[in-house]
C-alpha cells in the first residue's frame, strides 16, 4: 500500500469480510481462482494490486490507518425486491 496511489474504502454488510475475500482471491496469486482480482491481475504475494482485511479485528486496525471514525459515512441503498 506504499508503492503508489491507493483507493481506500470501507464496506459494511453481513459476512462482508468473507464476501470480499472471495472476490479478491487467495493471497498467493498461484492459488487464487480464475476470475478473482488476484487470480487475474496479481504478480506475487507482495505485488498483488489489492488488499482486503482478513478479519474484523484486522479491519479495525487497518481502517484506522486511513480513516478517523468521524470520516466514515453511513450510506444506505434502498433496493426494491422486484428490481
Amino acid at each position: 500500500m506504499i508503492s503508489g496511489p491507493v483507493v481506500v474504502l470501507v464496506l459494511e454488510a453481513p459476512r462482508v469480510v468473507e464476501m470480499v475475500r472471495h472476490i479478491v482471491g487467495a493471497t498467493d496469486p498461484l492459488k487464487a481462482e480464475a476470475g478473482t482480482i488476484r487470480g487475474e491481475f496479481a504478480l506475487t504475494v507482495t505485488k498483488n494490486l489489492i488488499h482486503a482485511s482478513d478479519s474484523e479485528e484486522n479491519y479495525l486496525r487497518e481502517s484506522s490507518i486511513f480513516f478517523k471514525e468521524d470520516e466514515l459515512i453511513d450510506y444506505y441503498l434502498d433496493v426494491q425486491d422486484d428490481i
